[in-house]
């Protein structure tokens, strides 16, 4: 029994570590079958891999759930890449993408995609105690904003003109710029 544990353990572990073992349920757009289908969002489980910046996906989701088209079975030789768009299940409004994930060599690994730590970034995700797993989209923009807002202060700030700096509002204006 031991053994079959420590196998087990040995082909999950490589992805399953602490810092890989937060997840979320997202939505992954599929290719619509034609021209007239809608587009369709199925459903699976994000986990993050921090040791990595390679985006994976289960060869089974690419090729039975999200039915890719091209996708055939090889046997590790080449990596194949899916340009995904997808989002998560609690904020289906922002839609993330296109992100590129490399599908998995084995058919059915222990994972539905896992995001690597560029991606994980670059879309909101933050690791520790105290932080949210991922900012409002209306804070992030009011966050945005006071930013543009100092930034233009400062900018208005360098164009007024001091007893020891030349005038240069009105000399912009004398060389019509």
């Amino acid at each position: 029994m031991s053994f079959i544990v420590d196998f087990v353990w040995n082909l999950v572990s490589p992805y399953w570590t602490e810092e890989a073992s937060e997840s979320w349920t997202i939505e992954i757009l599929a290719e619509p079958t034609s021209k007239t289908s809608n587009e369709r969002w199925r459903i699976c489980m994000l986990s993050t891999h921090s040791d990595s910046d390679t985006n994976l996906i289960s060869r089974r989701l690419a090729r039975n759930i999200l039915k890719m088209p091209g996708l055939i079975d090889q046997n590790g030789s080449e990596e194949q890449k899916l340009e995904l768009m997808w989002r998560f299940q609690s904020c289906p409004s922002e839609i993330l993408g296109p992100t590129s994930f490399v599908v998995s060599s084995s058919d059915d690994p222990p994972y539905d995609a896992l995001l690597g730590r560029y991606d994980c970034a670059m879309c909101g995700i933050r690791k520790g105690k105290g932080h949210r797993k991922r900012p409002f989209a209306k804070e992030r923009h009011a966050k945005a904003a006071n930013v543009n807002k100092a930034h233009a202060s400062r900018q208005m700030r360098s164009k007024v003109p001091t007893a020891d700096t030349p005038n240069t509002v009105t000399s912009e204006r004398r060389m019509g710029i």
